[in-house]
Protein backbone atom coordinates (compact mmCIF):
# COMPACT_ATOMS: atom_id res chain seq x y z
CA UNK A 1 0.00 0.00 0.00
CA UNK A 2 1.70 3.03 -0.93
CA UNK A 3 0.98 6.17 1.29
CA UNK A 4 3.72 9.08 0.01
CA UNK A 5 6.96 9.50 -1.87
CA UNK A 6 9.12 7.92 0.98
CA UNK A 7 6.38 5.51 2.81
CA UNK A 8 5.52 2.18 2.09
CA UNK A 9 3.76 -0.12 4.55
CA UNK A 10 2.32 -3.41 3.26
CA UNK A 11 -0.22 -5.55 4.96
CA UNK A 12 0.89 -9.02 6.16
CA UNK A 13 2.03 -11.03 3.60
CA UNK A 14 1.10 -14.50 4.57
CA UNK A 15 4.74 -15.39 3.66
CA UNK A 16 7.91 -15.74 5.97
CA UNK A 17 10.33 -12.77 4.71
CA UNK A 18 13.81 -14.93 5.99
CA UNK A 19 12.44 -18.76 4.73
CA UNK A 20 9.86 -18.01 2.11
CA UNK A 21 7.80 -20.48 3.91
CA UNK A 22 4.10 -19.57 4.38
CA UNK A 23 3.02 -18.77 7.08
CA UNK A 24 -0.56 -20.31 8.11
CA UNK A 25 -3.92 -19.07 9.10
CA UNK A 26 -3.68 -18.53 13.12
CA UNK A 27 0.02 -18.85 13.48
CA UNK A 28 1.69 -16.37 15.29
CA UNK A 29 4.37 -14.52 13.21
CA UNK A 30 6.47 -11.38 13.67
CA UNK A 31 6.29 -7.94 11.67
CA UNK A 32 8.79 -5.96 11.54
CA UNK A 33 9.23 -2.41 10.21
CA UNK A 34 12.63 -1.30 8.98
CA UNK A 35 14.13 1.13 6.50
CA UNK A 36 16.13 1.08 3.24
CA UNK A 37 17.07 4.17 1.47
CA UNK A 38 15.39 4.27 -2.19
CA UNK A 39 18.26 3.06 -4.59
CA UNK A 40 16.27 5.60 -7.77
CA UNK A 41 16.33 8.83 -5.02
CA UNK A 42 19.38 9.25 -3.27
CA UNK A 43 18.30 10.88 0.58
CA UNK A 44 14.81 9.68 0.56
CA UNK A 45 14.14 6.88 3.12
CA UNK A 46 11.54 4.23 2.73
CA UNK A 47 9.74 2.51 5.33
CA UNK A 48 8.99 -1.36 4.71
CA UNK A 49 7.06 -4.07 6.21
CA UNK A 50 8.74 -7.52 6.60
CA UNK A 51 6.59 -10.59 7.97
CA UNK A 52 9.05 -13.73 9.70
CA UNK A 53 7.78 -16.81 11.00
CA UNK A 54 8.38 -16.71 14.89
CA UNK A 55 10.87 -19.50 14.17
CA UNK A 56 12.51 -17.65 11.36
CA UNK A 57 13.02 -14.54 13.82
CA UNK A 58 13.93 -17.03 16.64
CA UNK A 59 16.99 -18.24 14.59
CA UNK A 60 18.45 -14.76 13.60
CA UNK A 61 16.32 -13.84 10.25
CA UNK A 62 15.78 -9.81 10.13
CA UNK A 63 15.45 -7.07 7.75
CA UNK A 64 18.49 -6.41 5.49
CA UNK A 65 18.17 -2.09 6.80
CA UNK A 66 17.94 -0.61 10.46
CA UNK A 67 15.09 -1.75 12.46
CA UNK A 68 12.33 0.67 13.32
CA UNK A 69 10.65 -2.04 15.55
CA UNK A 70 8.98 -5.16 15.49
CA UNK A 71 5.50 -6.68 16.87
CA UNK A 72 4.17 -10.18 17.28
CA UNK A 73 0.45 -10.88 15.68
CA UNK A 74 -1.38 -13.34 14.76
CA UNK A 75 -2.39 -13.74 10.61
CA UNK A 76 -5.99 -13.86 10.29
CA UNK A 77 -8.33 -14.78 7.24
CA UNK A 78 -8.84 -13.23 4.41
CA UNK A 79 -12.18 -12.44 4.10
CA UNK A 80 -12.56 -10.97 7.82
CA UNK A 81 -13.05 -7.59 8.75
CA UNK A 82 -10.51 -5.64 8.79
CA UNK A 83 -9.12 -3.63 11.86
CA UNK A 84 -5.56 -1.39 12.43
CA UNK A 85 -2.43 -2.32 11.23
CA UNK A 86 -1.74 -2.62 15.03
CA UNK A 87 -2.85 -2.80 18.38
CA UNK A 88 -2.32 -0.47 21.46
CA UNK A 89 0.09 -3.17 23.44
CA UNK A 90 2.05 -2.91 19.96
CA UNK A 91 1.93 0.95 19.80
CA UNK A 92 3.29 1.42 23.52
CA UNK A 93 5.87 -1.53 22.55
CA UNK A 94 6.86 0.52 19.18
CA UNK A 95 6.91 3.31 21.41
CA UNK A 96 9.49 1.96 24.22
CA UNK A 97 11.34 0.26 21.37
CA UNK A 98 12.17 3.47 19.74
CA UNK A 99 13.65 5.38 23.14
CA UNK A 100 17.37 4.89 22.30
CA UNK A 101 16.89 6.94 18.75
CA UNK A 102 18.71 10.06 18.07
CA UNK A 103 17.94 9.89 14.48
CA UNK A 104 15.65 13.33 13.63
CA UNK A 105 12.97 11.40 11.73
CA UNK A 106 12.67 8.84 13.92
CA UNK A 107 12.19 11.53 16.96
CA UNK A 108 9.72 12.99 15.20
CA UNK A 109 7.97 10.02 14.80
CA UNK A 110 8.36 8.95 18.27
CA UNK A 111 7.00 12.63 19.16
CA UNK A 112 4.05 12.37 17.30
CA UNK A 113 3.41 8.55 18.26
CA UNK A 114 3.69 10.09 22.16
CA UNK A 115 0.79 12.23 21.12
CA UNK A 116 -1.64 9.74 20.52
CA UNK A 117 -0.60 7.17 22.96
CA UNK A 118 -1.96 10.35 25.44
CA UNK A 119 -4.54 10.95 23.57
CA UNK A 120 -6.03 6.97 23.74
CA UNK A 121 -5.04 7.65 27.55
CA UNK A 122 -2.32 4.98 27.35
CA UNK A 123 0.53 7.66 28.45
CA UNK A 124 -0.38 10.80 30.71
CA UNK A 125 1.55 13.61 30.45
CA UNK A 126 3.77 14.74 33.30
CA UNK A 127 5.62 18.14 33.87
CA UNK A 128 8.43 17.92 31.82
CA UNK A 129 11.69 19.42 33.97
CA UNK A 130 13.51 20.74 30.99
CA UNK A 131 13.11 22.68 27.62
CA UNK A 132 12.53 20.05 24.63
CA UNK A 133 11.15 17.67 26.44
CA UNK A 134 7.83 15.97 27.16
CA UNK A 135 7.36 13.71 30.19
CA UNK A 136 4.93 11.25 30.17
CA UNK A 137 3.64 8.27 32.46
CA UNK A 138 2.82 4.65 31.47
CA UNK A 139 -0.26 3.23 33.12
CA UNK A 140 0.37 1.68 36.14
CA UNK A 141 0.89 -2.32 36.87
CA UNK A 142 -0.97 -3.15 40.05
CA UNK A 143 0.18 -1.01 42.91
CA UNK A 144 3.24 0.02 41.54
CA UNK A 145 3.30 3.57 39.82
CA UNK A 146 3.67 3.85 36.11
CA UNK A 147 7.22 4.65 34.68
CA UNK A 148 7.96 8.08 33.76
CA UNK A 149 9.61 8.47 30.36
CA UNK A 150 11.41 11.40 28.77
CA UNK A 151 10.36 12.23 24.96
CA UNK A 152 12.66 14.58 22.77
CA UNK A 153 10.34 17.08 21.48
CA UNK A 154 12.19 17.73 17.97
CA UNK A 155 11.01 20.99 17.32
CA UNK A 156 9.54 20.01 14.03
CA UNK A 157 8.76 22.16 11.28
CA UNK A 158 6.24 21.17 8.52
CA UNK A 159 8.08 18.83 6.14
CA UNK A 160 9.05 16.65 9.65
CA UNK A 161 5.14 16.93 10.42
CA UNK A 162 3.80 15.96 7.19
CA UNK A 163 6.74 13.23 7.39
CA UNK A 164 5.59 11.37 10.79
CA UNK A 165 2.29 11.82 10.47
CA UNK A 166 2.68 9.78 7.10
CA UNK A 167 4.50 7.07 8.87
CA UNK A 168 2.15 7.01 11.83
CA UNK A 169 -0.97 7.01 9.38
CA UNK A 170 0.73 3.92 7.43
CA UNK A 171 1.27 2.22 11.02
CA UNK A 172 -2.39 2.66 11.97
CA UNK A 173 -3.83 2.09 8.66
CA UNK A 174 -6.93 -0.01 8.79
CA UNK A 175 -5.57 -2.80 5.88
CA UNK A 176 -5.41 -5.92 7.82
CA UNK A 177 -7.84 -8.58 8.71
CA UNK A 178 -9.14 -9.56 12.30
CA UNK A 179 -11.49 -12.01 13.07
CA UNK A 180 -14.65 -10.44 14.43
Amino acid sequence: MSMMPGYEIARASGVCAGTGREIAVGESYIAALWTETDPERPGTELMRRSDYSTEAWITGHRPTGPLVGHWRATLSPPNTRKRALIGDDELLDLFMQLGETTETKRLAFRYLLALILVRKRLLRVEGSPKRGTLNVRLKPVGDAPGQVVEVVDPGMDEAMIADATEQLSAVLANDEPVTT
